[in-house]
């Protein structure tokens, strides 16, 4: 009888995927791949559950079971791949995971496919490290750029706003929340940049960049609002602005 508690410790795999991945727009599609497959195997190992229950003859589903096993590494070592392509790790690890990847072609019995998962496991964890590390540096790279475009348009929307005969209690309200949204992202990522300066854990440090990206994308809808106000109002988001930025040196 296949074991149920040993199938799911082999997919503790699975857990090694919740990375940022800044780049590389084919990883939304092999993510998405990898969780339908895991999806469908969880499905048929409910089946097996069901089938065992009841005391019948469950071979047919158990090596249903199997199947969908495979199917889920194969997309899971796939996954692997791209992500030491992106950051760069060496040849080594990508050969040991290609070898797991085609060896998992001649699996024939759950004894077969511990031994591939358990090797490919080892080369992941091997390198899984430096992996997250690059794709973490990347994103904060990304959402601290979006921070500082925010900042800009901040500066912008206020020099427009300024520059109305008049004042506009919608355009005012949206635009202080808009400045609030972008100060709490700056907050955040400078806080997330500190964690990586001093080479603190890397799950608080995305953690913290995940953060900074949930206050940009809260800042839209009142960036939007406070747009409309302005451009009814007959303003416009001035063209050129003086700000500073963290070092303190004029970004114009």
């Amino acid at each position: 009888m296949v074991s149920l508690k040993r199938y799911f410790a082999l997919f503790f795999i699975c857990l090694l995927f919740a990375l940022p991945f800044a780049a590389a727009e084919n990883v939304t599609s092999l993510l998405n791949t990898y969780d339908n497959a895991k999806k469908h195997f969880d499905k048929v190992k409910e089946e097996l559950v069901d089938c065992q229950a009841t005391g019948d003859d469950c071979e047919d589903i158990q090596e249903d079971v199997l199947d969908a096993a495979i199917d889920t590494a194969k997309e899971g070592i796939t996954l692997m791949l791209a992500y030491l392509e992106y950051s760069g790790s060496d040849g080594s690890a990508v050969a040991d995971l290609e070898k797991a990847l085609d060896d998992l072609g001649y699996v024939h019995d759950k004894d077969d496919f511990e031994a591939v998962v358990a090797s490919a496991k080892t080369t992941w964890t091997s390198v899984s490290i430096s992996v997250k590390q690059k794709t973490i540096e990347d994103l904060f790279a990304e959402v601290d750029e979006l921070v500082d475009k925010g900042e800009l348009i901040d500066a912008k929307l206020s020099c427009g706003v300024e520059e109305l005969s008049a004042s506009d209690t919608t355009l005012d309200t949206a635009v202080a929340s808009f400045s609030a949204a972008i100060a709490l992202a700056d907050q955040r990522i400078d806080a997330a940049e500190e964690l990586l300066s001093k080479g603190e854990d890397l799950d608080s440090v995305l953690a913290t960049i995940k953060d900074a990206q949930a206050s940009l994308k809260e800042s839209q809808t009142s960036l939007s609002t406070a747009h409309n106000a302005l451009t009814a109002a007959g303003g416009s988001l001035c063209s050129e602005v003086t700000i500073v930025d963290d070092e303190d040196d004029e970004v114009v």
